[in-house]
């Protein structure tokens, strides 16, 4: 309570009793703790005056409030002034640096601090070894080292927890490699059903966020549509909204046995989506039989049979290569982490599974996605949101959509731009934001796909291409739920 030890700090000066190093440090944690990181310097300085010097503690609570605020100058400089001036620091400071390291994608200068505190001989943690992988995982060139400091991390008797996996499906999926991701994520699967390590490892919201952008990134982004599909994909949107509202009026929930709509009957994709809810229940059954297992005299061997056979079914052990076999496990994957293991919902996971959709040509799924779970799990759209969306109405041609999403995204920016206090940044006009761009582009279809146009036809293909420019150039105020991770640094 920050208002508690600020009282509790002035009744010391008014009994004229002198502050102790613990009440002063007691104080500037109080003041970290609410990030008031001037207020914690000040009481710093006052220290200081009364020729009281701070010990370590002290020093790591001024890092963590730098930290905390984004401020790695000012955090530098604590650490800086604590090594050169006053006292050797100890392994918090230097596993708090190489978190700072890490949000900077510093590989270099956090591998220097590790090999420092080796030199200095101070103890190594699993904190330390996870902000270290976190480090190298937002750099691909630093791919390999992250998996070498994965198994000094073991060599050094600490286990893997959930923040080191998802730290590391992070890294497969900056460098495009489905695979291993896949295979961390079993594993991940494997040991989470496990009892004894329930606490250890977990399968959470970030760890399917990192696994979509997994799935998203895997294989080049399907191009714009031929102008022959795009007549089947115009009216794509409304079918599906009329989906979501006949599935509420029928109190439908929109699980694994939904009701085939008329858009997949359409695009005569109907033996595919069977397949895909077939696999969904047979992996949710196999799910509910293995956890009956905990109350019941099962063999070990007979239950790890259950729980590899389960595991097979949400991801054979061939990795797909193509966008459909992509997008289908991505969607199963989806779908066993929302209906069987009842896992929580974040803005950055569904603008991640939107981009899986979007990126391997899962576009009725996309639109479900932007017009209905956001609303059904209670997450705000925000510039990322809307960008990816206006990128999939250009690859289907669909520029009335686009301009709905267009309208929509322009009423956002302007309720954050009031609340930022800075309106008029930038002027919202269709005539100034539409830049042409060349049919060659990678995301266009070729001029021998798209027959000879005329009027008002040649228009909408000029605009469908304009879309993407437009997706491009779009800037986002305030926050954004950009692909993040989530690792097991020191400050979390």
């Amino acid at each position: 309570d920050l208002e508690t030890a600020i009282k509790m700090f002035k009744k010391l000066e008014e009994h004229n009793l002198e502050p102790t190093l613990y009440s002063y440090g007691t104080l500037i944690k109080a003041y970290t703790e609410f990030d008031r990181v001037d207020d914690a310097f000040r009481v710093y300085e006052a220290m200081k005056a009364r020729s009281m010097w701070p010990n370590l503690p002290v020093y790591n609570s001024l890092i963590v409030a730098c930290l905390k605020v984004g401020d790695y100058k000012r955090a530098w400089g604590v650490f800086e002034h604590l090594r050169y001036t006053i006292a050797k620091p100890d392994e918090i400071s230097f596993s708090l640096m190489i978190h700072a390291c890490a949000k900077n994608g510093e590989v270099e200068k956090a591998m220097n601090l590790f090999d420092e505190m080796i030199s200095n001989k101070l103890a190594l943690s699993d904190v330390t070894f996870n902000s270290l992988i976190h480090a190298c995982a937002v750099r691909p060139d630093y791919f390999d080292e992250g998996f070498r400091l994965l198994q000094l991390m073991e060599a050094h008797g600490f286990q893997p927890d959930f923040y080191t996996y998802n730290t590391l499906i992070y890294a497969c999926a900056r460098k495009k490699n489905l695979g291993l991701a896949r295979d961390i994520f079993r594993d991940m699967l494997e040991k989470s059903m496990d009892p004894k390590k329930k606490g250890l490892l977990k399968i959470d919201p970030v760890t399917i966020t990192n696994m979509m952008w997994a799935y998203s990134g895997y294989l080049y982004n399907v191009k714009t549509c031929s102008w022959k599909l795009a007549k089947k994909y115009e009216s794509l949107a409304m079918d599906v909204l009329q989906s979501l509202k006949a599935q509420k009026q029928n109190n439908e929930q929109g699980t694994t046995s939904r009701i085939l709509t008329n858009t997949e009957h359409k695009f005569d994709v109907n033996a595919g989506i069977l397949k895909l809810i077939e696999a969904q229940e047979r992996a949710a059954k196999a799910t509910s039989e293995l956890l009956e297992t905990k109350t019941k005299t099962v063999p070990k061997e007979t239950r790890d049979k259950m729980h590899m056979d389960l595991i097979d079914m949400l991801m054979p052990k061939e990795v797909p290569t193509a966008h459909n076999g992509v997008g289908s496990e991505a969607s199963r994957i989806m779908r066993y982490y929302l209906d069987v293991l009842g896992g929580s919902v974040s803005k950055q996971l569904l603008n991640a599974y939107l981009s899986a959709m979007i990126g391997n040509g899962r576009f009725e799924e996309a639109w479900r996605v932007f017009l209905g779970d956001f609303e059904k799990y209670g997450i705000p759209k925000d510039g990322w949101t809307f960008q990816r969306m206006i990128r999939l109405c250009a690859r289907t041609r669909d520029v009335p959509s686009a301009w709905r999403i267009w309208d929509e995204y322009k009423a956002w920016r302007a309720e954050v731009e009031q609340k930022l206090g800075t309106p008029g940044h930038e002027k919202l006009k269709r005539s100034q934001t539409m830049v042409y761009r060349s049919s060659s582009d990678s995301d266009v279809s070729s001029e021998s796909e798209t027959p000879e146009l005329s009027g008002d036809d040649a228009a909408m293909n000029r605009a469908s291409k304009d879309m993407l420019a437009l997706a491009e150039s779009l800037e986002f105020p305030g926050d954004n739920a950009l692909p993040t991770i989530v690792a097991g640094g020191a400050v979390a």
